[in-house]
């Protein structure tokens, strides 16, 4: 992710800032199919943990039911009893 020409994980301009932040900082994204789809950011409260889900444009619906057993995998990693999604 950090050649200069960044179209081809991530198609749409706009979003490109979104997903590197300054001094090549990248934030958690969801890949699907070798682009980036959305971002995600994760909050651990009474034994949960949710991973919120800000979709981008090539959000495939229905994705998110991909992603639970990542999300069941790292509430157990964390030795929380749940995990969650919130789509946003």
């Amino acid at each position: 992710m950090s050649h200069k020409d960044k179209s081809w994980t991530v198609p749409v301009e706009a979003e490109r800032p979104e997903v590197w932040a300054k001094a090549a900082d990248v934030r958690a994204t969801v890949l699907h199919r070798g682009q980036v789809v959305a971002l995600w950011t994760q909050k651990a409260t009474r034994g949960r943990v949710t991973v919120q889900i800000q979709p981008l444009s090539g959000w495939v619906p229905g994705l998110e039911r991909a992603l639970a057993p990542d999300v069941d995998a790292l509430a157990a990693h964390l030795d929380l009893a749940e995990g969650r999604i919130s789509l946003g």
